[in-house]
């Protein structure tokens, strides 16, 4: 009886480590909007009254839309999409794919040709 027991153990544990090898996980992120930049990126090295406009536009492309307000500040507004995408594979068994889409507005205001505020809002 304890030999039966032992050959099942030995089996599952040789299973385990012929599928192991077998396992591959990918991760993707696609952007549909900003120029391959991630959320966190949006922001990043933007400083208050240094930033100029031409330097956001030629980072993130052109604003899906752009606006003046009555105090004469400039109101710069970009839409950032993503969709991370995972795939999971154990060869030759199963293949599960999962995608998760997220999409978050960006505005930056612009006063004299320079950032001085900015917000995120998520939509």
């Amino acid at each position: 009886m304890e030999r039966t027991g032992s050959k099942w153990i030995y089996s599952a544990a040789a299973l385990c480590a012929l599928l192991t090898g077998c396992i591959s996980v990918n991760q993707e992120n696609r952007y549909r909007a900003l120029k391959n930049t991630d959320d966190d990126g949006v922001t990043q090295d933007v400083a208050f009254g240094k930033t100029t406009r031409e330097a956001l536009v030629q980072r993130l492309g052109s604003p899906n839309s752009a606006w003046r307000e009555a105090n004469g500040e400039e109101v710069l507004r970009w839409d950032n999409e993503r969709e991370a995408r995972t795939r999971i594979r154990v060869f030759p068994l199963l293949s599960l794919s999962l995608a998760k889409e997220s999409a978050v507005r960006y505005f930056f205001v612009v006063n004299s040709g320079v950032v001085v505020r900015y917000w995120r809002e998520a939509m």
